[in-house]
């Protein structure tokens, strides 16, 4: 039998029950947001920054950025979706002008998944390719190689070029004028030929970019792609297959895939980063990477990159943050969680990024080139690198085999989850779709891999390149800053922090006051954050340019990409302004007021809230409510206090009367209300099945913290709060009237 608290019923609006999935653990919901936050960017965009930005010097500006940013805005994340038990479309009741950006995050999430899963199919594509022997990039071939690869052209003089038949040309190369065009044969003066721009190139790097991604067959851009490589759309489908066989079963198939992804991330890396301290050069590749230079921090870009990292990588542009709270119960201590969660992403960068460059140097050293030349950009140092560095280790193909598993497991968790917020924001949008979970499954993964088709084409990364250089820039500032104007301003931070500590108490991180937090999220949210995103909306128009190579025509693509995930917002709040009565002025006014819907989804938390705010607060219901997370004699001492500093008056209305005409289930009175005629309903239906329910807790209470088994297939009465009459069908959410499944 399934508990109660796994059915996970919602209230979003009234009359209406939605069944949504419930962790069933505090320790899966932080599993899950942990194999969240740590993805493809951990592995080769924070060690290029580490190099780039200073070294060890680029740790301060990131800390400071993971402080006063990462973690406030993760919190407000977290908030928004376990206060309310909604996705990211659907939390914005408190103000409906800006639910745009839900619409917008969905729309960035969607994009995102695009081209990122695309690249997991090319990490499966170099998983199934290491157990082939010899290793495919061992050496150069000749069906993808050019005369430009290591094992082609050899350093010689000019001498032996001419004694060879070939032409000594003062560009340092040996030419074989006899075919045509004129071929590169050897290299008479190394240093030479660098300076022209002729280098010799590593086998993993031919393989990439002409073995597996074949740029080589012919001039492409957006007009003309290509062909379809069928290797690639095979290794794509087999990833979407794999994501769905994820999400095939709710909640309970997605958190064993993020238990499993955990537990191989963290043994995985530490096996790679001990045998990767082994290696010849890997003391001088962990100097550059860590190396202190202090003067980079004096330059604005190197503070920029940390933000911008910093909101990358915890993805709180994705609505995966917001959508996963929302399974969560309802007093979890948040801010304890965000703060372990930007622990464990700054821990896993950090080792990924030793392991990497430890790889990096005993290339460097084993080529005799500069560690520039090896790690050129980012995905150099996973597909070129990388797998140069473990080609040259005994048992190559092995570690080749746990170095890309670990890739795409990284990248896949991340896009498992991204794929569900996106699947559990259109059955909040429309909660019809629950009686058709598999179906709405199946064709997101259809719709996803259709989207990613035109990306495993010859010409296919080129998109890839421009959805990944100008997907994540000013749009991201943009949605943010309209984030934080409907919550710290339009709301008002004050009752904001009040929700929060309706969810966390007197306590968050077990020891820690929340009077002393609450100061520092209130400075953060209401002056550092707003500021911070500013600047870098500023900074990123300003660097707008185009991709390196890139045409206008895709630098076009690019830009309309990012326009495209803010073009929601005026779009949704214009909608839900027409959608209003009386004039514009009355309009506008409503649509920056919460709503009748805003507040907590479960009937007995919802009361709490509204005695909270209408002033009828005791502390008889404050101790009622109380979770085991929380005793007695706190939730009282939490009552002291609140009734001690905290306004009366709440940002949807001021009077008793105006909690009683919006919300009729719920009667604000000094004593303990009575049971409303839908929870009075379902309490007689269970009573009448010989449904034994848990001694003191009636059905009225928060069914997500009931931790006793009971088995409920019952059908409400006519009339009630789930019936035939009331839901607009013969069944509710489950299939059955109340069949457990967390979805």
């Amino acid at each position: 039998m399934l508990r109660l608290f796994e059915q996970g019923l919602c209230r979003r609006r009234p009359g209406e029950l939605v069944q949504r999935g419930r962790w069933e653990s505090q320790a899966n919901f932080l599993v899950a947001q942990i194999t969240n936050t740590i993805g493809l960017s951990d592995v080769w965009l924070f060690p290029m920054l580490m190099k780039d930005d200073g070294g060890g010097a680029f740790l301060l500006p990131y800390m400071i950025a993971m402080t006063v940013v990462g973690i406030p805005l993760t919190t407000m994340v977290l908030a928004l979706g376990q206060f309310t038990s909604n996705g990211p479309a659907t939390c914005w009741e408190f103000c409906p002008l800006f639910q745009g950006v839900g619409f917008g995050i969905l729309v960035y999430s969607v994009l995102l998944s695009t081209y990122s899963n695309v690249i997991l199919s090319w990490a499966l594509f170099y998983f199934f390719a290491s157990f082939r022997s010899p290793l495919p990039w061992a050496d150069c071939s000749k069906e993808w190689a050019t005369d430009y690869c290591r094992d082609y052209l050899l350093p010689s003089n000019a001498s032996a070029c001419i004694a060879s038949g070939w032409a000594a040309e003062a560009d340092g190369a040996c030419y074989n004028t006899n075919s045509t065009p004129k071929r590169i044969t050897a290299l008479w003066d190394v240093s030479e030929a660098e300076r022209h721009g002729i280098k010799r190139v590593i086998p993993a790097r031919e393989f990439l970019m002409r073995g597996v991604l074949g740029v080589d067959k012919g001039p492409h851009d957006l007009a003309n792609l290509g062909t379809l490589d069928w290797r690639l759309v095979l290794c794509l489908c087999l990833n979407y297959v794999l994501i769905y066989l994820a999400l095939v079963k709710g909640l309970r198939s997605l958190v064993k895939v993020e238990y499993v992804t955990l537990t191989y991330a963290v043994i995985a890396i530490t096996v790679l980063l001990v045998r990767a301290s082994d290696m010849d050069g890997a003391s001088e590749g962990v100097t550059a990477y860590m190396a202190l230079d202090v003067n980079k921090l004096l330059t604005p870009r190197v503070w920029s990159d940390a933000v911008t990292f910093t909101l990358y990588t915890l993805s709180l542009s994705t609505g995966s943050l917001l959508c996963l709270a929302s399974y969560n119960v309802f007093h979890a201590d948040l801010v304890m969680y965000a703060a372990i969660m930007a622990a464990a992403n700054i821990a896993i960068s950090l080792m990924a990024g030793l392991v990497v460059f430890s790889s990096v140097g005993f290339v460097a050293r084993y080529l005799d080139v500069p560690m520039s030349e090896v790690s050129k950009s980012g995905w150099s140092l996973i597909f070129e690198a990388q797998p140069y560095a473990l080609l040259l280790q005994p048992n190559a193909r092995l570690w080749s085999g746990v170095f890309f598993l670990l890739i795409f497991l990284l990248g896949c968790s991340t896009e498992v989850i991204r794929i569900q917020t996106v699947i559990e924001s259109l059955k909040d949008l429309n909660p019809s779709l629950r009686f058709h979970r598999q179906l709405v499954r199946f064709f997101s993964c259809v719709v996803y891999f259709l989207l990613s088709l035109p990306m495993v084409t010859q010409g296919g990364v080129r998109i890839v390149k421009v959805l990944n250089y100008h997907l994540f820039s000013f749009n991201v500032f943009l949605l943010f800053l309209a984030q934080l104007a409907a919550v710290v301003w339009l709301y008002g931070v004050r009752h904001f922090l009040v929700d929060v500590e309706l969810m966390v108490g007197t306590h968050v991180m077990v020891y820690l006051p929340w009077r002393w937090v609450k100061y520092y999220l209130w400075a953060c949210w209401l002056v550092v954050c707003p500021v911070i995103m500013v600047l870098g909306l500023i900074a990123s128009t300003v660097r707008l340019e185009k991709l390196d190579g890139s045409t206008d025509g895709e630098f076009a693509v690019g830009l309309l990409s990012a326009i495209a995930t803010v073009l929601p917002v005026p779009i949704v709040g214009i909608y839900n302004m027409w959608k209003r009565k009386g004039s514009c002025l009355e309009k506008l006014r409503s649509v920056v007021k919460p709503t009748d819907r805003w507040g907590p989804a479960t009937f007995k938390m919802r009361k709490v809230w509204l005695n909270r705010y209408s002033g009828t607060l005791t502390a008889d219901t404050v101790s009622d409510f109380g979770s085991s997370i929380f005793s007695r004699d706190s939730l009282k001492d939490d009552f002291h206090y609140v009734t001690a500093h905290m306004t009366t008056h709440h940002p949807i209305g001021t009077h008793r009367s105006f909690f009683t005409a919006t919300c009729p289930t719920i009667q604000v009175k000094e004593s303990p209300p009575p049971l409303s005629q839908p929870e009075a309903g379902l309490v007689a239906a269970a009573e009448s099945t010989g449904v034994d329910l848990p001694v003191g807790s009636p059905l009225s209470t928060d069914l997500e913290e009931r931790e006793s088994c009971v088995d409920v297939s019952v059908t409400p009465p006519p009339g009630t709060l789930g019936s035939p009459n009331e839901m607009g069908s013969d069944k509710t959410p489950g299939g059955s009237s109340l069949q457990g499944v967390a979805d």
